[in-house]
């Protein structure tokens, strides 16, 4: 690519600059899922269902930023941005009938997770550069349970319960080099969360 840049400066001179630069991108998914199911006996029966699957990103990018006017100074810049996350789930279900015409013992759960993890890296042809990172991580599970069993006179009693659970994390890194790759800044920040119910 190509490109002329014009910036008016507040004290009304001008810098002129042009970039030219190449890009290249390469990508990969890849997506899973099954499910199983057995009958136990004529009354229960159980099933298992998975899925799962990770992306990988990534651009490498070359820049050479040339000064046309005013006080530019030529550079180049080469940078990556790279992304990678995958995901994760599986859930399990029991279906039991009673003795007892309409009587049902059911209870299903699934636990999840997904991760996430970009960066971006830039690097000047004075040694200097930039670089931002991150982590993110989130996962839970879930637990349910019902009972029914039928009554006298067209009652039926029902019984349940159910649990839930997720916690997540994030982290953020950043780092800034000086000329000559001298360390100017670095930051690290983490944050968690936990919700049950």
């Amino acid at each position: 690519f190509t490109r002329l840049r014009t910036v008016e400066l507040p004290d009304g001179t001008s810098s002129i600059d042009s970039a030219a630069g190449s890009s290249s991108q390469r990508i990969a998914t890849i997506y899973l899922s099954g499910k199983v199911s057995y009958d136990l006996s004529p009354q229960t029966s159980l099933s298992l269902t998975t899925s799962g699957g990770f992306t990988r990103y990534r651009s490498d990018d070359h820049t050479d930023y040339l000064g046309l006017g005013g006080n530019f100074m030529s550079f180049v810049q080469t940078g990556q941005n790279r992304n990678h996350s995958n995901f994760r789930f599986v859930q399990f279900d029991y279906d039991h009938k009673g003795k007892v015409d309409g009587e049902t013992l059911k209870g299903s759960g699934y636990v999840f997770g997904f991760d996430i993890d970009p960066l971006l890296v830039a690097r000047f042809d004075n040694g200097g550069g930039y670089s931002v990172g991150s982590a993110a991580r989130q996962k839970g599970f879930n637990a349910k349970l019902d009972w029914t069993h039928p009554m006298a006179r067209s009652r039926i009693l029902s019984l349940g319960a159910q649990f839930d659970h997720a916690s997540s994390s994030r982290s953020l890194e950043s780092t800034n080099l000086g000329a000559g790759g001298v360390l100017q800044f670095a930051n690290e920040d983490a944050f968690n969360t936990r919700d049950s119910t």
